[in-house]
């Protein structure tokens, strides 16, 4: 019983949350604050691909580095490493 209101809680507390953050973002859209990603503006593989700090990832991954040590060379995530070494391997099989 204490769990689920409990739970009932947590729902009613994260609604709350969500409702000010629309209120929040809707407030800074009148006075011309808030800017998203503009529509259409996805980035292609190519340009991600052909970025400095992607171009050192693989030339990291080349040489044998490990994740870890490139991560911390970069400062970069390890999602970024492992998407920079897909996108490669998805230009070799073409």
């Amino acid at each position: 019983m204490i769990i689920s209101i409990l739970s009932i809680m947590a729902k009613f507390e994260r609604n709350m949350i969500l409702s000010r953050q629309k209120e929040g973002i809707a407030i800074a859209k009148l006075k011309n604050l808030y800017r998203g990603r503009k529509v259409g503006t996805k980035e292609t593989r190519e340009k991600f691909f052909k970025k400095d700090r992607n171009q050192k990832i693989l030339q990291y991954l080349n040489k044998g580095y490990r994740y870890n040590e490139i991560s911390k060379i970069i400062g970069c995530s390890y999602s970024t490493i492992n998407k920079v070494k897909n996108i490669q391997n998805e230009f070799q099989n073409k």
